[in-house]
Parts: C-alpha cells; sequence; structure tokens
C-alpha cells in the first residue's frame, strides 16, 4: 500500500492528510490557534461538586472542563488553599486533552505528557509498552531500561513521571531511545519546574511553537510506516525548509515532493475526496449508500442497498453491501473525527452467520483506527453500537467555523 502525507492549506485552515493507495483516510488540523497538547497555569473559577468537575480559565477566552476525579490528589498546584481537591482562586498546571466541539468546552487534565518519535513521557508514574511489541525479550529490555535510568527515578520521585514506549522502539537503536526519554524527561521536568512558580494565564509549553507540530507528525508518521517507500507533499515554503533541515530523512524509503496546491489537487483530488466525504450521502461501489445524521449526542448511520433484490441472491448482496460500508464507515469515521456513540443501522440479513462476518469485519476495520473505537455490541433492535475517544474537532465543524466567522 502506498501512504502519502499531505501537507496544504485547504479553506484557510491549515491540514495534514494521509492518503492510502491515494484515497484520504486522515485529516488532521495543525493551524497555529489549535491549542491541544498545550501546558497553561490555569486559575481555578467555579466548582461544581455535583458533577465533580472545575472549570480553569487559562487565558483561553473561554474556561476549560476538568474532571476532578481524573487525577485526584496529584494535581499540581503554584497556589493551592488547604483543600486537597481543586478550589476557586488556586492556580493549577494542565495540558488541554480535547477540543471544545460544539456546545462542549475543551477538556484539560492533570497528566501533563510529551511526545516523542519513540515513547510518551507523562505523569501516569508508570511504565507502559505498545501492545504492538510482542517480543517478551524486547518487552523486558525496554522496562529494564526504564527502571534503571537515573533521569527516570528522578523525575517519577519529582512529580510522578511515567513511560510509554511506543511501536518505534521494536527496531530503533538503543542509545536513541535512551537520549530521546532523558530529553523529554528533563523538558517536561523544565516545564513543571518552572510552571509551580508562574502566574495564572501562562502558557508553558505550545506543541504549535514554529514547525514543531508538522515536524513531531511527520516523525511519528515514520516511525509509524517504516517499512513502506513513504512520500511527504506541501505547497508551503517553511514546511518544505523544515522538512529539508531533517536528517533522518535522509533514507532511500523517503521521498519529499514540494509542488503547488493545483498539483496536490491533481494528484490526489483534494478537494473532491474532502467534499465528498462531508456531504450527508454516501455512495459505495456495490450501488449502495450510507447515510450519515450527525448529532449533539450521537452520529446514527443508516445503511441502503440501492436496489431491490429478492430470492437466493439478496443475502450474497447485502452481505456484500454491508461488508463494503463498514470499511467506508471506518474510513468516514476517522478522517470526519466523528466521536461519542455511533449506532450503525446495517441491511438486515437473516442468516446468523453473514452477520457474524460482518461484526468481525466491522472489529477489523475499526482496529486500524489510531483513534480508540470500540464495537459494543448489536442493540436489542439489531443496531451495531460503537464508541469511539472524543479528541478532536469534528472537520465539518472545522470548515463551518471558518465559513461561519466570514458572515458574522
Amino acid at each position: 500500500m502506498a501512504t502519502a502525507l499531505v501537507i496544504t492549506t485547504y479553506q484557510k485552515v491549515l491540514l495534514e492528510m494521509v492518503f492510502e493507495d491515494n484515497k484520504l483516510v486522515e485529516a488532521h488540523n495543525i493551524s497555529t490557534n489549535d491549542i491541544l497538547g498545550n501546558i497553561y497555569s490555569a486559575s481555578v473559577t467555579n466548582v461544581i461538586p455535583s458533577i465533580g468537575a472545575a472549570f480553569l480559565d487559562a487565558g483561553l477566552g473561554d474556561t476549560l472542563y476538568y474532571n476532578i476525579a481524573d487525577f485526584s490528589g496529584r494535581e499540581l498546584y503554584a497556589r493551592h488553599g488547604k483543600q486537597n481537591h481543586p478550589c476557586v482562586g488556586d492556580t493549577m498546571l494542565i495540558q488541554v486533552s480535547r477540543e471544545a466541539m460544539q456546545k462542549k468546552k475543551a477538556s484539560c487534565s492533570s497528566n501533563l505528557s510529551l511526545t516523542g518519535k519513540y515513547l510518551v513521557v507523562n505523569r501516569s508514574n508508570a511504565i507502559g509498552i505498545s501492545k504492538s511489541i510482542t517480543d517478551s525479550s524486547k518487552r523486558d529490555e525496554l522496562k529494564s531500561f526504564a527502571e534503571n535510568l537515573d533521569a527516570y527515578l528522578s523525575c517519577k520521585e519529582k512529580f510522578g513521571a511515567g513511560i510509554i514506549f511506543r511501536t518505534s522502539c521494536q527496531s530503533a537503536d538503543t542509545e536513541a531511545i535512551k537520549e530521546e526519554t532523558i530529553k523529554l524527561l528533563c523538558e517536561l521536568d523544565a516545564i513543571i519546574s518552572g510552571g509551580l512558580h508562574e502566574v495564572p494565564k501562562k502558557c508553558l509549553y505550545s506543541k504549535t511553537d514554529g514547525s514543531a507540530s508538522y515536524i513531531n507528525y511527520i516523525r511519528n508518521f515514520i516511525a509509524k510506516h517504516r517499512d513502506e517507500v513513504l512520500r511527504v507533499h506541501t505547497d508551503i515554503e517553511s514546511v518544505r525548509d523544515g522538512i529539508r533541515s531533517m536528517p533522518e530523512l535522509a533514507d532511500e524509503l523517503f521521498e519529499f515532493h514540494y509542488e503547488k496546491f493545483q498539483e496536490l489537487d491533481l494528484i490526489f483530488k483534494v478537494d473532491t475526496q474532502i467534499q465528498k466525504v462531508l456531504q450527508r450521502k454516501i455512495y459505495l461501489k456495490s450501488g449502495g449508500s450510507i447515510v450519515i445524521d450527525q448529532t449533539e449526542a450521537l452520529t446514527a448511520i443508516d445503511v441502503n442497498s440501492g436496489q431491490f433484490t429478492k430470492g437466493a441472491n439478496a443475502e450474497k448482496h447485502y452481505l456484500k453491501t454491508n461488508m463494503e460500508a463498514a470499511e467506508e464507515i471506518a474510513r468516514v469515521l476517522r478522517l470526519r473525527n466523528l466521536s461519542g456513540m455511533i449506532l450503525i443501522d446495517f441491511i438486515n440479513m437473516k442468516n446468523k452467520e453473514s452477520e457474524k462476518t460482518l461484526i468481525s469485519h466491522l472489529k477489523n476495520c475499526i482496529s486500524k483506527d489510531p483513534v480508540k473505537t470500540i464495537f459494543v455490541d448489536l442493540t436489542g433492535l439489531g443496531l451495531a453500537e460503537m464508541t469511539r475517544q472524543k479528541i478532536e474537532k469534528p472537520l465539518n465543524e472545522l470548515f463551518y467555523e471558518k465559513t461561519s466567522g466570514k458572515n458574522d
């Protein structure tokens, strides 16, 4: 499978888009106003015990939602009263963990983290290893490495540091892992140490400083697709210069292309693919279609056969359409950043084996999603119930905001 990363501006939004065999499967906003992952010193403006929530002001124009139970007793305070939980007037160190979506405020957490090519450092007070690393000796090696690293032990004592080793560690050089581990731990230590003496509403770390966002994304992208020939395309000069300054990209499996948007659109059909996936009704190759209705509470998806079929061929046709729909639904959820509760009304099939085949195929399709997506069960009415973690704004909401802002 040929995988390509395209970085360009579309409708005034800076996007990173992943294409697999020239088919769009992911799109992420990396505009400079993106606050996801930023770390702030924020003041507590309100606490509502009945819902276990606090609301914090980080100087972003709107308050952030904080789940008190999420990191109870392990918050980091620059200013704190005598209570063992956040109180109005306290100043806390937090990281934006989820963007604002529709009427819901952005969320934040006290589990501050920094992500690198090989690992994530955070405040989990534990060592984690990617499930994709199945070699037991490699897992033992990574765990032993962390447990005997002075920098980790020191930060663990200071602020409850934790490490999550990513899949890219599987074939990485030990020295490279060690170098990044120490670098990220020192960086997080410096952010926390400095933040504990900062005034409220101060940005302590921004992942969008300079070219950090897309360069980190490219590094992660390379680690994930390391056995493929990788193509990165952009029409932005600053991105071009940033990529050319990365020594790790001097690899025979890496291709870089700098071209105008018209050329990008000709190769990948960026505009057509985005517009198509944002439509309410999406047609399938089999002649069927899926209809997507997005509400604040849930996303409902209806699968239609598109043609009248009866007799012995009906079950075979319905299964084929449902299987194709499962693949497209998994792609659309990932691409449009849809989240929360998802209900899918597949075409009804009488054969239980066909139903088992479909559900197994759906689970396999959503397993490729980098965002946590879970198949829950079939409801009493035969609807497939799923959940997908909320991290980014839905793609349509992102473009709607840009458009509506022009008309206000």
